[in-house]
């Protein structure tokens, strides 16, 4: 099997971490708040990532100006990135943030027609159109009329959260644009991810300057919340994280990402055993459409 087919599976084990993460994370987050439960979220990812390193570390380590692409990853891609996700979770629910999350991929192709002045085709384009279709479908029209369930309550307004939502999709894109040529010159992948985790512990915990509730969380974690913490952060980042970061650089940034996006539909078998029902029928349609947009931008 050559390195690319490798990451190319690799990307998808990253993408079915993170459908897997922002599940076991979703009731903690709406109890504690995003952005306490996320900073201590990175905190216990940067313990892990910190014990492990030398034990499953492979490749090289990064100059200062790796580092300092790594730190700015972070920064965008985990730190505002997540954040937002986080929040847009904590808003609407594993379904409606996983599909807004598949605009990763066309974002990032947007963002190498803008940053990298690269063109798109027809087939492109109108990938990038069938993909925003189908998460407009799926985020307004996909919850099943003839059943209640507290996962799909929205809390607050649905713009706010399709925003959110799709800001930290571009997050993430600008972070994986950042941390490609890094990944592509083999640097170590647990060792990249632990110098972007550790960028974004650094800035929750300066977050706590800030004279808001919101930022130091609605109430404590509980024993249960640190177990749920410590779970959510190795799946979604730990295992997650790492291997998107390795595939990287072992494929275009933009194929991995179209395989990343692969979470909306992912997610939907393990809502349909959560739950005992499945998604409604349009939950379905408009991943299909947001996955096979994203795999014609890339044809």
């Amino acid at each position: 099997m050559t390195t690319e087919k490798i990451a190319l599976l690799v990307a998808l084990a990253a993408a079915l971490c993170w459908a897997l993460g922002g599940m076991i994370a979703m009731n903690a987050t709406r109890r504690v708040g995003a952005i306490a439960f996320n900073r201590w979220r990175m905190l216990g990812v940067l313990c892990m990532l910190a014990g492990i390193s030398p034990w499953f570390s492979f490749g090289i380590e990064p100059s200062f100006e790796q580092v300092v692409l790594l730190c700015c990853s972070g920064l965008i891609g985990i730190f505002l990135g997540d954040t937002l996700l986080f929040t847009a979770l904590s808003r609407m629910g594993p379904r409606r943030v996983s599909m807004l999350f598949a605009g990763h991929a066309p974002l990032t192709a947007l963002l190498g027609v803008f940053v990298l002045s690269e063109l798109l085709t027809w087939l492109q384009a109108g990938g990038v159109f069938l993909t925003f279709l189908g998460i407009l479908v799926a985020v307004f029209y996909g919850k099943r009329a003839d059943k209640i369930d507290q996962w799909e309550e929205v809390r607050g307004s649905l713009w706010v959260g399709v925003a959110m939502g799709l800001l930290a999709a571009l997050g993430h894109a600008i972070g994986a644009l950042l941390a490609r040529p890094v990944m592509e010159a083999g640097v170590d992948p647990v060792l990249a991810t632990l110098i972007r985790v550790g960028v974004s512990v650094v800035g929750y915990f300066l977050l706590l300057a800030l004279p808001y509730q919101e930022v130091r969380g609605r109430e404590a974690l509980g024993i249960g919340g640190v177990g749920i913490v410590l779970l959510s952060g190795f799946v979604g980042m730990v295992l997650g994280a790492s291997l998107y970061v390795y595939a990287l650089g072992g494929a275009e940034a933009g194929i991995v990402a179209t395989l990343a996006s692969m979470s909306p539909v992912l997610v939907l078998p393990f809502l349909w055993i959560r739950n005992g029902y499945p998604p409604a029928p349009l939950a379905w349609g408009g991943a299909a459409m947001a996955v096979a947009g994203a795999a014609m931008i890339f044809v």
